[in-house]
């Protein structure tokens, strides 16, 4: 008998599969769950636009999100060109470089 997958090998040693199957499983879940909340963007875009300057931390803080989603939120409107950041690391903030609609 050959041992080609590590199923094989768990069922040579009459171990159980479901293990693994159930990690892949839960990795799939986590992986499709987790989405962009686009109003949190637009309220955040929003935000930037009406006071330029603001770094991630008052930008959370004004918000009331955590500074993780305020940062996640920042990357999707940086990578969408949306925004950029100006000025130092320490001192500088988000600027808008889209007209509100």
């Amino acid at each position: 008998m050959g041992v080609e997958t590590q199923k094989d090998l768990l069922r040579l040693f009459d171990q159980s599969t479901a293990i693994d199957e159930g990690v892949n499983v839960v990795r799939e879940g986590v992986n499709e769950g987790v989405n962009f909340d686009d109003e949190g963007v637009n309220t955040l875009l929003d935000l930037i636009r009406t006071e330029p300057g603001l770094n991630a931390r008052t930008l959370a803080a004004k918000t009331g999100k955590s500074l993780s989603t305020t940062e996640r939120h920042i990357r999707k409107l940086k990578n969408e060109g949306a925004i950029e950041f100006r000025g130092a690391p320490k001192n500088g903030g988000y600027y808008s470089l889209t007209p509100k609609k």
